[in-house]
């Protein structure tokens, strides 16, 4: 290790909390091995957090912890060799934290009882149609895709304004009507549900807000959690994790209601599926 940052820690002990003493006193290890040191490694090694590790580097005058990291290197050619791998690990634990987050307020805010009460809609309906925009929409598709490997009748509707509404006037009470608005506030998904409603057909909207004018319409809603306000800053964060996670507990569900049949099904369509994909 560098002679200067040992100076430099050292002289910033009397400002740093007890946690950030921890990780001092980890880097200023004797016997460490500074070339194996990563985010994982200092946080596994000292019990800490994100914001502790980050708090630390500010006091000390690093910006990130790819400078750090690098400063602990002796050699110039080593610096080179693990500048990038170090950069790549940052990027990595900071996706990875907000990801745990999420999934970790969405474990909490799912119930067992509104996945049933879900498939429960979905069961032995004729067909089965889905709406939504943007990200709702790549949503729309990938639940689609799921149900119909498990053999239930789905349907994505073209999200074009005049299509969309045009389509949902043709559902039928036998039907079921899925509306997917993350804020629950999409005038023409609101549309759809109140047009569908009126012709006697059920309409399930998931979203993330319990109080949103989607939720007074639907029979039932699936409210998931997304740190919209959080997560201002980190807009490179896709609104379709909740949702995609939604739909892996969903498909585990119906597997564990029936798995002979619903695992049946999508068994012969994956040998269908093969028989093309090999030619």
């Amino acid at each position: 290790m560098k002679k200067e940052l040992e100076d430099i820690i050292e002289k910033s002990i009397n400002i740093f909390s007890r946690k950030e003493m921890i990780i001092a006193n980890f880097v200023l290890q004797k016997n460490i091995n500074v070339y194996d040191l990563s985010v994982s490694n200092i946080l596994s090694n000292t019990g800490t957090g994100h914001s502790t590790l980050y708090s630390f580097l500010k006091k000390i005058g690093y910006k990130n912890i790819r400078k750090f990291i690098l400063d602990l290197k002796n050699e110039d050619k080593q610096n080179e060799l693990i500048s990038d791998n170090v950069d790549i690990i940052e990027e990595i634990y900071d996706v990875h934290s907000i990801y745990k987050k999420i999934i970790s307020e969405n474990t909490k805010n799912i119930s067992i009882s509104s996945i049933d009460s879900f498939i429960e809609k979905i069961i032995n309906k004729k067909n089965i149609y889905l709406i939504g925009f943007g990200e709702s929409h790549l949503v729309c598709m990938e639940m689609s895709y799921r149900l119909t490997r498990y053999g239930f009748n789905t349907d994505v509707i073209e999200s074009e304004i005049g299509t969309l509404l045009s389509k949902v006037l043709t559902i039928g009470e036998k039907d079921l009507l899925i509306c997917v608005s993350i804020s629950g506030e999409s005038n023409v998904i609101i549309e759809a549900a109140k047009i569908a409603k009126n012709n006697n057909v059920e309409v399930i909207g998931i979203s993330s807000n319990s109080d949103s004018n989607l939720s007074k319409v639907v029979n039932l809603l699936v409210e998931l959690k997304f740190p919209i306000k959080e997560l201002e800053n980190q807009s490179y964060i896709s609104t379709i994790l909740p949702l995609i996670f939604f739909c892996d507990i969903l498909s585990k569900r119906i597997l564990d209601i029936d798995k002979e049949k619903y695992q049946g099904f999508r068994s012969k369509t994956s040998k269908l599926i093969s028989r093309f994909v090999k030619n």
